[in-house]
């Protein structure tokens, strides 16, 4: 991912601390010509509070560069191998992902002004 600023962030490092945490099932990160992050999670429970989710997020990359840390996340319904956003193996398939929902992520986006 390069951001607007010309910083290059790796999405899987900060995939996998935050893919760590009992509340996020699966994770990917955005931001190719943004000025910030953001992580697209599916919850364990839709129940789970975003603030929560968020605050828990700050904490396990709090180690990370200002520009690694992710700005806002978003909830998505659960990606699986049956509509092609994870593969056999689970891992995900980022352009099925913004295939299936890429009205939401952009609308998403817009509120964050990125686009």
């Amino acid at each position: 991912i390069v951001l607007r600023g010309g910083e290059k962030v790796h999405p899987e490092h900060i995939e996998d601390l935050i893919r760590e945490l009992d509340e996020v099932a699966e994770v990917m990160v955005i931001g190719d010509d943004c000025k910030n992050i953001y992580a697209l999670i599916n919850k364990i429970d839709e129940e789970i509070d975003d603030k929560l989710i968020s605050k828990k997020i700050s904490e396990v990359c709090s180690d990370l560069a200002i520009f690694q840390k992710p700005k806002g996340i978003l909830a998505l319904p659960p990606f699986n191998p049956d509509d092609g956003t994870l593969t056999p193996t689970l891992k995900i398939r980022r352009k099925n992902i913004w295939e299936r929902s890429g009205n939401e992520i952009n609308a998403f986006l817009k509120a964050h002004k990125e686009i």
